[in-house]
């Protein structure tokens, strides 16, 4: 008697295991196994070392899965696709503001990178700028404390940014920057800080 490639019951020689619905055929190769044989006799696979196979009865199941597994994938895919679009969409359109650009220009500058801070001016008056003149902000002891539009039209805003210093004493000062902003291709850009 030989027995089930996967529940090992006995099986005559039948081509499914009227236990568990296994084929009764080696996994390497899928020949049939011969009635009393322990090794395929096509590949030479030892006939109880396989994994165990769908039944009949569970191959629709299995199939449904597949199906579920899948749509469940590409719904993963799609919200992934939607945020990174989402995303895209907000920072380059609903963020993209007067105010943000200069928030984002005081950010860049107290922090000390003064190449980012350059990206917030207008393009064409950065023709032979060196960063020099920023210098005096980057790493001083500022926060920003708010930054507002004072005016703006569809290509042109005045933003105040109000500043504290903290100089070596506990005292504080008060300052606020005055921005004019350019819109440029759908992008707002610093022009003057006065």
């Amino acid at each position: 008697m030989s027995k089930c490639v996967s529940c090992q019951s006995e099986t005559n020689s039948q081509t499914f295991c009227k236990v568990c619905g296994a084929a009764q055929d080696c996994s390497g190769c899928h020949e049939p196994f011969e009635e009393n044989g322990d090794f395929c006799t096509s590949c030479g696979k030892a006939r109880n070392v396989t994994t165990k196979q769908a039944s009949p009865s569970t191959k629709g199941a299995g199939a449904a899965s597949s199906k579920k597994n899948m749509v469940i994938g590409g719904g993963i895919i799609l919200a992934i696709l939607l945020l990174f679009v989402g995303t895209k969409f907000v920072n380059g359109t609903l963020l993209n503001s007067p105010e943000k650009t200069v928030d984002r220009f005081l950010d860049s500058m107290l922090k000390g990178d003064v190449a980012k801070a350059t990206d917030y001016f207008n393009p064409a008056l950065m023709d032979g700028f060196s960063g020099v003149e920023m210098d005096e902000i980057v790493g001083a002891p500022i926060t920003v404390k708010s930054v507002e539009t004072v005016s703006e039209t569809s290509t042109m805003a005045s933003v105040d940014a109000s500043l504290v210093y903290k100089e070596n004493t506990d005292e504080e000062d008060s300052n606020t920057a005055s921005f004019e902003v350019v819109k440029i291709k759908g992008k707002w850009y610093i022009n003057e800080i006065y």
